[in-house]
């Protein structure tokens, strides 16, 4: 793994490094993410750059990202390339973005549900705080007491889910157009929406088997949306572009503000999921099913990892 600042595609492929340390990773949901309450770039440290960025500006700079790899690593990009916020040579995450704790809940469920390993740096996860190295570099708080709880236990279950679905690890990837009430083009300013899929059996547990175009998402499907902004959307629906799921296919949300059994949507006219809701600085996650649930085992599927999103 190559560290270097910069997006850098001339150092991959079979002649150089098999992955990067992602920072472009770390800008763009940084920047996003974090929005106005972003650290100036003098105080980050390294090469590390870092500016507020409108939804559409970060959903380009994702574009080019996956793009410029692509260009030397094939279809698969940046899959491979170690997604970071912070590092020894940056101020911590915490710091950046001037202790805004739900700002980096969605940076790291950002982290958990896009192609690439994500990559925490230690004593991020119970909220240590450090400014340009060597302040960075503080001994881990080994007294539990020091710990911020929540942000922890939020850590563990964003990992819980990755863990648990492997269209999140190694499914393929595409960006999503976001609609009010299926008709109307939506501003994208505060939101952004994307697929993951793959042609894998959920029971495939080791498989790495990611679906070669949309075409073949058959299987195993999520949508993960975000919502970077202080208001609640309503009559929310996101187009699946040519992504194509078998016929009765529904979405269940695992993650958000609804119980699965609540959150079960269709697929309608357009191909289009309609009828979300979703609530200020929050994030949803609905997954494909290729028959109804049985509601009757919802406190399975209601399960902690799953529906503390958030807001907590």
């Amino acid at each position: 793994v190559g560290e270097v600042f910069q997006l850098a595609p001339r150092w991959c492929g079979d002649h150089c490094f098999d992955a990067l340390m992602n920072y472009p990773f770390g800008s763009l949901g940084l920047g996003f993410f974090g929005d106005t309450e972003l650290l100036s770039d003098g105080g980050v440290g390294g090469d590390y750059t870092v500016h507020p960025l409108d939804g559409h500006t970060f959903a380009e700079g994702i574009h080019h990202m996956h793009s410029a790899y692509a260009e030397v690593e094939g279809k698969r990009p940046t899959y491979l390339h170690m997604n970071v916020l912070d590092s020894h040579d940056t101020t911590r995450a915490l710091d950046m973005l001037k202790g805004d704790v739900m700002a980096i809940k969605l940076c790291v469920f950002f982290q958990m549900t896009m192609p690439g390993p994500p990559m925490i740096y230690y004593g991020d996860e119970v909220g240590v705080v450090g400014g340009r190295d060597p302040d960075n570099r503080r001994a881990f708080p080994w007294d539990t007491a020091s710990w911020n709880v929540d942000l922890h236990n939020f850590y563990r279950q964003s990992i819980a889910l990755r863990r648990a679905h492997r269209v999140l690890r190694v499914g393929g990837y595409q960006q999503l157009e976001l609609r009010y009430d299926g008709v109307e083009p939506l501003d994208q300013d505060k939101l952004h929406a994307f697929a993951r899929w793959s042609t894998c059996s959920p029971s495939d547990a080791h498989s790495e088997c990611p679906g070669d175009s949309m075409s073949d998402a058959g299987l195993d499907v999520a949508i993960v949306i975000f919502n970077a902004g202080i208001e609640t959307i309503n009559d929310l629906a996101v187009g699946l572009s040519d992504l194509e799921v078998a016929e009765g296919t529904v979405f269940v949300s695992v993650w958000g503000e609804e119980t699965a059994c609540k959150g079960v949507l269709g697929i309608g006219e357009g191909n289009m999921v309609k009828g979300i809701r979703l609530g200020p600085r929050s994030a949803l996650v609905l997954l494909s099913q290729e028959r109804a649930i049985d509601c009757s085992q919802e406190s399975e599927l209601d399960s902690e990892m799953f529906t503390s999103g958030l807001g907590i």
